[in-house]
């Protein structure tokens, strides 16, 4: 099976500083594959280098049989890549829904803009309910909820998703993977950056472990859960059910 996506002996970082060295990874077209490491271990860089954030130093990023470098950042999005960025990132100041069509302004998703929204407040009735509020006004959670609804109006064929448990209570964080978990039964692929590893092995099949900028460990996520290297690069000396 060809991967949807691609990374090969990706090095990167910013100005001189390196963060990422050699770093390779796929995720399969409808494949929930998971990032894990400990805070600046080289996650949201690696999803900054596939959204085109930052500009690897060497190696290969590859998209649907693309070349992603060769492709402009804002262009990615149309190609069907979405990121929801760590810390929601919503505007404060307009409505819920008019946070939602900003999700949906590339050429892919114009089209579909009145479904999608539709399926959107199927995904998350309380989005529905608070259409027309503030986002600044909303909780936490439901600002989680809104920046993976605002992703999901491109209409990607992956979403990335940068640590969507941070912040949340335990009940949220249940709430807001039982929605991931419904998002990937659709088909969409999701590269999931997490520290909390008890959510992310609720949805992932496959994972990857990074410390300090390069993969420690991958396999399946039983594979993972027994490893030494995960154990050590990852989570140190918590246990992997913790809320890390």
């Amino acid at each position: 099976m060809k991967p949807l996506l691609s990374l090969e002996g990706l090095r990167a970082g910013y100005d001189d500083s390196v963060v990422l060295e050699d770093v390779s990874l796929t995720v399969n077209e409808g494949e929930v594959v998971a990032l894990l490491g400990a805070n600046g271990s080289g996650k949201t860089t690696t999803m900054r280098a596939v959204t085109g954030l930052i500009r690897p130093f060497d190696g290969k990023i590859t998209f649907a049989d693309q070349d992603l470098l060769a492709v402009e950042p804002h262009k990615r999005v149309d190609l069907g890549i979405a990121l929801c960025p760590e810390g929601r990132q919503v505007f404060p100041n307009i409505s819920v829904e008019e946070n939602l069509f900003l999700g949906s302004f590339c050429p892919r998703s114009r089209p579909s803009r009145k479904a999608s929204l539709e399926s959107v407040y199927t995904l998350f009735p309380k989005l529905a309910e608070r259409r027309m509020q503030k986002a600044g006004l909303m909780s936490g959670g439901e600002q989680q909820m809104l920046a993976v609804g605002r992703s999901l109006m491109s209409k990607p064929r992956m979403l990335l998703l940068d640590e969507p448990s941070l912040g949340l209570s335990p009940k949220m964080v249940q709430v807001l993977f039982g929605a991931i978990a419904q998002v990937a039964k659709s088909g969409i692929s999701i590269l999931l950056v997490e520290q909390n590893a008890q959510a992310a092995f609720a949805v992932a099949k496959r994972g990857y472990a990074i410390a300090m900028g390069r993969v420690t460990a991958s396999g399946s996520i039983a594979e993972l859960t027994k490893s030494g290297a995960l154990q050590s690069s990852f989570l140190g000396s918590h246990n992997p059910s913790s809320n890390a």
